[in-house]
């Protein structure tokens, strides 16, 4: 009789099959067998592969948003929460490589309103910086209209995940330091 795994297990297992093989190249028999059971026991949980995908992308994306909104909230100057909003954006996402990894490369596999779920809370956040950036304009700290300079910070926040190496040159907190200096 095959081992019986938690949802959390399955999802683990699939995050590292995704991130390696990508998600189009991985089966749910792909899963099982990294599983080294049967695909009940993947159908027990009620699991099909987009639901995985689900799952990953909500998490990666929720766990920014959450630590953004809290940052929005603070009476610091504009200059200080800009800081410390890149620094949680970037280091929500490099917290897990994997899963930045496959909801950047796979957004297009998600079903329609789960995209537009996701891309609601990503203007959200953009909306978020755009939001610090011209209350700095509006202090004096920041020069310009920030919408454009604004796409190219998240842009700098959601891509390292291809570049970022753990346990390479840099921890990612010196990483991130880098990148906000």
């Amino acid at each position: 009789r095959p081992p019986i795994y938690s949802r959390n297990d399955i999802l683990q297992v699939a995050k590292t099959a995704f991130s390696k093989s990508g998600y189009a190249n991985v089966s749910l028999d792909n899963l099982a067998a990294k599983l080294k059971t049967g695909k009940g026991t993947l159908y027990y949980h009620s699991i099909r592969k987009v639901d995985l995908l689900i799952s990953i992308s909500r998490a990666i994306i929720g766990a920014s948003i959450a630590e953004l909104r809290r940052i929005h909230k603070l009476k610091v100057p504009p200059d200080v929460q800009f800081v410390m909003a890149f620094r949680s954006h970037m280091g929500s996402i490099l917290s897990d490589i994997q899963s930045a990894k496959i909801y950047f490369e796979n957004e297009a596999d998600l079903p329609l309103p789960i995209r537009n779920e996701l891309g609601a809370v990503m203007r959200e956040i953009e909306n978020i910086f755009i939001a610090i950036a011209e209350e700095g304009v509006r202090a004096g700290v920041f020069k310009r209209d920030p919408r454009m300079a604004i796409r190219h910070v998240i842009a700098v926040c959601a891509w390292p995940y291809r570049w970022y190496l753990p346990g390479g040159l840099l921890s990612r907190d010196e990483f991130i330091d880098n990148a906000a200096d």
